[in-house]
């Protein structure tokens, strides 16, 4: 795009070309060809945002809900993240320890993640641990997905209890979804195109709701005439409202005499074992931690019936600040594939330091 100088350069030398004369800056023809260029500048700088915002590929925020409206495709509002914690005491319990639903619960970092229990939890008498208590993020977003062992801080313990940990890690949280994911999504839905009844179809009717991060379709999986539509968060379960929501949505479109089901895929625990080389200067605890949060990443990414590429994996690993190489030792050596009806959830992750 040109710039104001650029125009008034222009329009000056096209007054000289007509006229044969100088334009003074001081003169009221050059005060009018200040204006005028400034004016000009405005009209290009509209007409290059309404170009951009024709198209799919440029268009931005609104304009871009805009075209995904016409696909029968919208942009999909942030989830929190949720799994289990563990209660325990110091010594049994005398009597049963009742943990009340709504626990607040945090990470120890600098700036804390807050997190609440969904139901009550109990550690009954002559017992120190109470089992998995269901929790979720007090946020929408991905940083609420954490490692194990990371939510250790009651706000306000319950009397009798010591201590709070999150045995596995907690996922499906997820950010509202963003420009470049809706554009792709968008392109996606004109690369694939539904037909009222094909699987692309019934995929992206469950992928449009909110908290549902893939879908697999199985025809003929509970015999002639079904359909099967598995459902998963963003390497977690879907929740039992967001599973009611996907069976509305494909019954009410459905073929005539198909048994459609949604069905919430279960998880495939994928486990990885890898050596690395860390780089002088750097800390192994610092550079282990960001290779589990990377590897984590990319497991709960996967999604339904997909696969975990040990080439994807190395190449995150390489591209982790303070990493120089890695070794795979067996069984990491092999890629993992993702049954139909699972999702790829965070198992093992093991790092060990490569002194070699």
């Amino acid at each position: 795009m040109e710039t104001v100088e650029q125009i008034k350069t222009r329009m000056k030398q096209s007054y000289k070309n007509k006229t044969g004369a100088e334009v003074g800056e001081d003169t009221d023809i050059g005060l009018r060809m200040d204006v005028f260029a400034a004016e000009i500048l405005s009209l290009q700088a509209n007409a290059d945002w309404l170009k951009r915002q024709m198209f799919i590929q440029t268009a931005t925020g609104e304009n871009l809900d805009y075209h995904a409206q016409v696909r029968g495709v919208a942009r999909k509002s942030g989830t929190p993240a949720q799994g289990g914690v563990g209660f325990s005491a110091n010594t049994p319990a005398v009597t049963s320890i009742n943990i009340p639903a709504g626990t607040l619960l945090s990470t120890a970092d600098d700036v804390p993640k807050r997190y609440v229990t969904l139901a009550a939890g109990t550690i009954p008498a002559g017992n120190t641990d109470s089992g998995l208590v269901p929790v979720e993020a007090q946020f929408n977003g991905e940083t609420g997905n954490v490692l194990s062992d990371k939510i250790v801080v009651m706000v306000q313990p319950p009397m009798g209890v010591a201590t709070v940990t999150n045995p596995a890690a907690l996922s499906g949280g997820t950010n509202d979804e963003s420009d470049e994911a809706l554009r792709q999504r968008l392109i996606d839905s004109y690369k694939s195109v539904e037909n009222g009844a094909n699987a692309v179809y019934y995929q992206n009717t469950a992928c449009n709701v909110d908290g549902v991060y893939s879908a697999k379709v199985l025809s003929a999986n509970r015999g002639p005439g079904t359909v099967d539509v598995f459902v998963a968060a963003k390497g977690a379960a879907v929740t039992t409202n967001q599973l009611a929501q996907v069976q509305e949505k494909i019954v009410e479109k459905r073929e005539i005499n198909v048994d459609i089901q949604a069905q919430a895929a279960t998880p495939q625990l994928v486990n990885f074992w890898v050596e690395i080389k860390v780089k002088p200067g750097y800390y192994f605890s610092d550079v282990e931690q960001r290779c589990k949060e990377a590897l984590s990443d990319y497991i709960n990414s996967i999604g339904v019936g997909g696969n975990f590429a040990v080439s994807d994996a190395g190449n995150i690993l390489y591209n982790i600040e303070g990493v120089s190489g890695y070794s795979l030792p067996l069984p990491s050596v092999d890629d993992i594939p993702i049954a139909p009806g699972s999702y790829a959830a965070v198992g093992t992750i093991s790092i060990s330091q490569l002194n070699s």
